[in-house]
């Protein structure tokens, strides 16, 4: 479980953000982190598409499954499955 790949895509932004504000791949990358708090080591990679923004993540255990982080991104996010 700890190799757990999960691909998301996000169309709904938090704290009134949205895909404009979102043009630059590192503010793509500081909005996973210091608003959907997700932890740095977990993020393989982001893109913004037209269906928003997708993100990979990698490196994932069992204990990341419950976290508030993980929680919040399955509620806000269309989850895609593996990858």
């Amino acid at each position: 479980m700890e190799n757990l790949k999960r691909y998301f895509v996000i169309n709904e932004f938090e704290d009134g953000w949205d895909m404009s504000e979102l043009s630059y791949d590192d503010v793509v990358y500081e909005y996973c982190i210091d608003v959907l708090f997700i932890p740095e080591e977990n993020i393989e990679e982001t893109n913004l598409q037209g269906e928003g923004l997708e993100i990979t993540l990698h490196n994932l255990s069992m204990d990341d499954l419950n976290e508030d982080w993980f929680t919040n991104l399955r509620r806000i996010s269309i989850d895609m499955g593996e990858a």
